[in-house]
């Protein structure tokens, strides 16, 4: 599936979500090659990353960074840990021509964020969960080398009073 996918530029239908809205006019953060913006989805708050690049961009980036996305899409969607921010979907009509990752939107941003509000928080405890996150990464066959780690990267998940720590899938490889 991965192979045909980045062959095609396409994605299977189970991952396209189409009742996703884009909350607000402006992205809320971003990186060197997305943009995040909150969205929301049946009511629910969601993390939309939205590949950046220039329309005028030629035929032939345009083509390699989608494939590139669809690979993403397909090895993030495949991963279930605790400590990994599950992927929701992929839209590829709210900011045409450019498409969005869906993951859930994490309420305390990044951890470094968090942190600096509440000190108090066992960082050890946190760097654990970071590296059980990575850990499983690297345990995959073919290995996935997330390529952006640090604090940004790591997000907050509060989920019945029990803070946990998930990291998000940046910049990655993978045989495949």
């Amino acid at each position: 599936l991965r192979y045909l996918s980045k062959r095609f530029q396409l994605l299977p239908l189970s991952l396209i979500l189409l009742d996703v809205e884009r909350d607000g006019s402006n992205p809320v953060g971003g990186g060197g090659f997305a943009d995040i913006w909150r969205g929301s989805m049946k009511e629910r708050p969601v993390c939309l990353k939205v590949l950046r690049f220039a329309v005028e961009q030629d035929k032939s980036i345009r083509a390699r960074m989608r494939k590139q996305f669809c690979h993403e899409a397909l090895v993030w969607r495949q991963l279930n840990h605790p400590n990994i921010l599950p992927l929701l979907g992929v839209n590829t009509e709210l900011f045409f021509p450019s498409f969005c990752l869906i993951s859930p939107w994490m309420e305390h941003s990044d951890i470094i964020t968090y942190l600096r509000k509440n000190p108090e928080y066992d960082l050890l405890s946190a760097l654990l969960d970071v590296a059980a996150g990575i850990d499983y990464l690297h345990s995959r066959e073919p290995p996935v080398i997330h390529g952006d780690i640090r604090g940004v990267s790591a997000f907050l998940l509060i989920n019945f009073y029990t803070l946990k720590n998930v990291t998000s899938l940046g910049k990655h490889s993978s045989n495949g």
